[in-house]
């Protein structure tokens, strides 16, 4: 009885205090979302030079691939952002709406078919390599969990 009369107090103070903090948080953390006027021009050339990178085909490359021999998760996490970004973009820019929707269209099928071609592996790390996997057919929530986010 003794623990209850030592921490019931305790919990119900928490239990008051996370209700309170909780229903003020969007009070004191409102986020600053710039005016949609406000789009960086750095934000669209940078958005230019991806588009061109990622949209050249596979054997023109030159720029990715060493990103590929480093680390191929940065060239998958590569392509998921550029998609995010090119969504990001089409809801700040409208009129760039139709490029950015072949853009990201064309990356989702890209790495579908590198996927189809090469295996779940060939977005992998060496790791997937180093004991069998438990799971049979081997996946990867890595993989298919970006591929579905896209």
């Amino acid at each position: 009885m003794r623990f209850w009369k030592r921490i019931l107090p305790g919990l119900v103070s928490l239990a008051v205090g996370a209700t309170v903090w909780w229903s003020l948080m969007h009070r004191l953390w409102w986020p600053d979302i710039p005016p949609k006027s406000d789009l960086d021009p750095q934000a669209l050339l940078l958005a230019n030079d991806l588009e061109h990178v990622w949209g050249l085909i596979e054997t023109e490359r030159g720029k990715l691939e060493p990103m590929r021999q480093i680390n191929p998760e940065w060239d998958f996490m590569g392509r998921t952002f550029f998609i995010l970004g090119q969504a990001y973009l089409a809801l700040r820019v409208p009129e760039r709406k139709m490029q950015c929707l072949r853009a990201s269209d064309a990356r989702r099928e890209d790495t579908l078919a590198m996927e189809t071609k090469h295996g779940m592996t060939h977005f992998l790390l060496s790791y997937h390599s180093r004991s069998p996997w438990v799971q049979q057919p081997p996946r990867s929530v890595f993989v298919d969990g970006e591929i579905a986010l896209c």
